[in-house]
């Protein structure tokens, strides 16, 4: 299976999604006029990739902003990751917000509640970046 690498635009965020070592980041803004066009072959890959796993996989969601249908997108992602632990797989998702900004905090949280997954809300202090 091949690495997945979508470089960041204005509107869409970076995607690296590395299945040798189980690695899966998406990293900026998410508002692309075409998200249907945008996420389907991200979605695609991850339903590939959960068939033959890492024995570890780490997702890192580091959105500054994204809208309403990326959310959609972001749930399925995360639905569909959720299935390597019924595999026996270690699952980490780390959800991370910068310092401050409430409303992608409360996102995390909300996808740990309603998905009921094991979600690492992260703050990202003032002025840091995210590493990983």
């Amino acid at each position: 299976m091949n690495r997945l690498v979508v470089e960041q635009t204005l509107q869409s965020p970076k995607i690296d999604f590395d299945p040798d070592t189980g690695i899966l980041e998406l990293k900026g803004k998410s508002i692309p006029d075409r998200t249907v066009d945008f996420y389907s072959p991200v979605m695609n890959w991850i339903v590939e990739y959960v068939k033959n796993p890492a024995s570890t996989t780490t997702c890192n969601f580091v959105l500054e902003y994204y809208n309403s249908r990326t959310k959609k997108y972001l749930i399925e992602m995360m639905k569909a990751v959720n299935k390597l632990t019924d595999q026996g797989k270690e699952l980490i998702v780390n959800w991370y917000y910068e310092e401050g900004d409430e409303d992608v905090q409360e996102t995390g949280q909300m996808f740990k509640d309603l998905l009921r997954m094991d979600i690492n809300i992260i703050e990202i202090p003032d002025g840091e970046e995210f590493k990983n």
